[in-house]
């Protein structure tokens, strides 16, 4: 894919922000440009298989699959740019069209819903925006090539074909030329070599006359003399660049949702191409790794599809599948995909088989007590009230089911050694910022008179995934003491 330098410092600015005179400076809205819709058109036919466009010029916005050209709002926020295009009719469609989301992630993700209630389509997508070198060939953007992909396979250079080289020789016989004295002498021509390079490659032609005859021969018929020289004839040698045969698995396109919680499953969906000139065999298997960082290796295999029939030349297919996302800390991660993974199929270019990154943001819960309240002196052995407030202060929301407890402590100290005195099962699960509060009665244990101390401790199992964030999941000690 493609995008301009001129692009690329927007994306700079938006990321670092800009300051005027000690002040902020408003950030401007995304600039735009072509978004690729992967896996389904939105509308009508999609411009090319597997793949559909939303371009955003400005505030005019079009799909290719069917609806031209239409003034939206298009407005900066915090969060991103929020786009609302509205169209009276689409190719195929009558009534109102309403197409709304946020470009986000540095103007480089476009996620919205495409909703045509007459034609019952209420379609949510995932869009990227068309770069050079994201594994996706975008031929309407401008691309000749990406990633190996398109007309010229491997001879691809920053989304252009290169040089096909092609040297040709060839050898010609000169007219006959009379000699006085009946002689007659046939020469041949100098050799020509031409190379032409496609993509604006020059044209050059060089020229020898040879110096010796080899293979020469002379007769002297009676009464005449005629000397003829004959030279064998040069080769003609024409080298080309060729498709290599044999079958060629790329990662035509694929999507994901933008963020996910840890230890938990998310949907993926891919599509892969035979892009070469025989049937790819089965079987194989597709992976979707998922990665720390930019570089492959060491990755975790999130998902794995097993490929069970046989693949023609020009031919795709398409998977739904989930993928399940590690148990790791909240934060910036990536994935890929990655076809033939193992390598059971013998292709003319395993260089392409993995396909452009998704960016993901992996969330997590962090339940913590924002309260906790006890009597500050009891009897030995009586039952007293306790309350509690529990918050989400994480990214995602806490699943149900887990647990809370109350704990009493002969020191300030919580430890495998103090005791339990109350366990709460919580059957709800908590959004985001949310919040649950509890009153419970507990039964104190019959020790001397003296100060103790009470905990409260939320998930105290474990059953919550919270991405290390654990510690913080315990409120006091509370001073109480002992009648």
């Amino acid at each position: 894919m493609r995008t301009s330098s001129s692009i690329v410092l927007v994306l700079t600015a938006l990321a670092v922000g800009v300051h005027c005179g000690g002040a902020l400076a408003k950030v401007p809205p995304c600039p735009g440009g072509r978004y690729l819709v992967a896996g389904h058109a939105l509308a009508g036919a999609a411009a090319q298989p597997g793949m559909d466009v939303v371009d955003v010029a400005g505030r005019m916005v079009s799909v290719a699959s069917g609806c031209d050209p239409t003034k939206a709002r298009v407005r900066a926020t915090a969060a991103g740019t929020k786009v609302h295009a509205l169209w009276k009719s689409c190719e195929g469609i009558t009534g109102k069209i309403v197409m709304s989301g946020m470009i986000g992630d540095y103007c480089r993700t476009f996620t919205g819903t495409f909703v045509a209630k007459s034609a019952h389509i209420v379609t949510p997508f995932l869009a990227n925006l068309s770069a050079c070198g994201d594994g996706i060939w975008d031929p309407d953007g401008g691309e000749e090539c990406d990633a190996g992909l398109g007309p010229c396979g491997g001879l691809c250079n920053a989304c252009s074909c290169v040089g096909v080289t092609t040297t040709t020789v060839t050898a010609t016989t000169s007219p006959t030329t009379s000699v006085p004295g009946g002689s007659t002498t046939t020469t041949p021509t100098s050799p020509t070599t031409s190379t032409t390079g496609a993509g604006g490659g020059t044209t050059t032609s060089t020229s020898a006359t040879p110096t010796t005859t080899p293979g020469s021969t002379t007769t002297h018929p009676a009464g005449t003399t005629t000397s003829s020289s004959t030279m064998p004839a040069l080769p003609t040698t024409t080298s080309t660049s060729t498709t290599l045969p044999g079958p060629d698995l790329v990662p035509w396109d694929w999507m994901s949702a933008s963020s996910a919680p840890a230890g938990t499953n998310t949907a993926v969906q891919f599509t892969v191409r035979n892009v070469g000139t025989a049937t790819a065999t089965a079987p194989w298997y597709d992976y979707i790794l998922f990665s720390n960082d930019l570089a492959l290796g060491n990755d975790t295999a999130a998902a794995v599809v097993q490929r069970t029939t046989d693949l023609a030349p020009n031919s795709q297919y398409t998977v739904l599948t989930n993928a399940a996302i590690p148990k790791v800390p909240p934060g910036t991660y990536y994935l890929f995909m990655q076809t033939d993974g193992s390598n059971a199929v013998v292709e003319s270019n395993d260089a392409n088989n993995v396909g452009s990154f998704v960016q993901l943001t992996v969330t997590a819960p962090d339940l913590i007590p924002t309260a906790f309240t006890a009597p500050s002196s009891a009897t030995a052995g009586s039952t007293i009230s306790v309350s509690y407030t529990v918050k989400d202060q994480g990214s995602a929301n806490a699943v149900a089911p887990w647990s809370d407890r109350v704990v009493f402590s002969t020191d300030g100290t919580l430890d495998a050694g103090d005791t339990t005195i109350g366990t709460f099962a919580h059957a709800t699960s908590l959004a985001v910022n949310g919040t649950y509060s509890a009153t419970q009665m507990v039964t104190l244990p019959s020790v001397a008179p003296g100060t103790y101390r009470l905990f409260f401790q939320t998930d105290d199992g474990d059953a919550v995934y919270e991405g290390g964030q654990e510690a913080n999941n315990v409120r006091g000690p509370l001073t109480i003491t002992i009648n």
